[in-house]
């Protein structure tokens, strides 16, 4: 499989945006824990919550930080001001297109919301489909210490929504990933170190309760450090992922790869392209053409593009409309032109 040497952004809640896979970059482009071409297993919770069971012992188990009695009410608080925030500013700034398309990234899990809610069950709605992640999946961990809710990150990330003027800002603050991203979230952050207890709780990656900073959580329910260059790598049926910038080259069904070399710097119209060996990285003016296979400058407004990450004024739908688009765009959510149908 040939691998890209730009992580294109995704925009599934930013979930969007931005697992880290083990050993390369899966499906959604952003880092953190699986082996190329491997999607995370949607492994049962150890509670009907989906998360990992909370009981009322100590906080004296390695990697529990200490327990947040004050965690269930504090994180479903951010999801209902959160959800008013973002529905107020899709009210006001995006048409009935621009309003299904918000909703679309939630299909998938772990949210599964298949519809967009009517514009009056907005707010509800969407604080709901926040909590089958913030609540049901990561509460449970926050409350055991294993996770961190950081209360201060969370009301930024409701001050800027509120704020985002209608267009390319809204677009930004919209798809934040350390807001919203099931990867790269700040408000709540995975926290426990190498050799604490960790568990799957659910919500598409391989990092359980760990910090994805430094590892992974294994086969044998402990966090790992990241595999290293040359170090076997593998899915089943022992976890072993590599650093988030490495490849895992060489993994069969029955045997394990290797880590590749750290990521290799390409020169403007250089090959981007391989089919093994480490990724191939090009400058941050170009991007790695899929049809030529090499580094090409990145292109103004006005010119066409097949994605965002072609264009230099790069974000989400900064390309658009798809396949075929022009790059600048500021057309996503750029006022509300009918009047508020839906």
């Amino acid at each position: 499989m040939l691998k890209s040497s730009l992580r294109i952004v995704s925009l599934a809640l930013a979930g969007a945006l931005p697992l880290a896979v083990a050993c390369s970059d899966d499906a959604t482009s952003t880092p953190s824990a699986a082996p190329a071409g491997t999607e995370a297993p949607d492994t049962p919770p150890s509670s009907s919550s989906g998360g990992p069971a909370v009981d009322g012992g100590d906080a004296s188990a390695p990697g529990d930080g200490g327990r947040d009695a004050k965690a269930p009410a504090n994180i479903a608080a951010f999801d209902k001001a959160i959800a008013e925030a973002v529905c107020a500013r899709l009210s006001a700034c995006c048409a009935a297109g621009d309003y299904d398309t918000f909703f679309a990234q939630f299909k998938g899990k772990p949210y599964e919301a298949n519809t967009a809610p009517p514009r009056a069950q907005c707010a509800a709605s969407l604080a709901e489909t926040f909590g089958k992640l913030h609540q049901q999946k990561w509460g449970p961990s926050v409350a055991l210490g294993r996770m961190a809710f950081d209360e201060a990150r969370g009301a930024k990330c409701v001050a800027d929504v509120q704020a985002a003027a209608c267009g390319v800002p809204l677009t930004k603050a919209l798809y934040d990933a350390e807001c919203f991203g099931i990867r790269g979230n700040q408000v709540l952050k995975k926290t426990n170190p190498v050799g604490a207890a960790c568990d799957d709780i659910g919500d598409t990656t391989f990092n359980g309760e760990c910090d994805p900073e430094v590892g992974y959580c294994g086969s044998s329910k402990k966090c790992e450090a990241w595999k290293l260059p040359g170090e076997d790598c593998s899915v089943i049926p022992t976890r072993q992922f590599c650093r988030a910038d490495l490849a895992c080259d060489g993994l069969a069904p029955n045997a394990p790869g290797k880590c590749t070399a750290a990521p290799v710097m390409k020169n403007m119209g250089e090959e981007c392209l391989a089919i093994s060996g480490p990724f191939l990285r090009c400058p941050a003016n170009a991007y790695c053409d899929f049809d030529t296979k090499v580094c090409t400058p990145k292109k103004a407004d006005g010119q066409a593009c097949g994605g965002d990450e072609q264009c230099t004024s790069f974000h989400p739908f900064s390309c658009s409309p798809l396949p075929n688009g022009t790059c600048g765009s500021t057309s996503f959510c750029g006022g509300n032109t009918d009047g508020g149908a839906r």
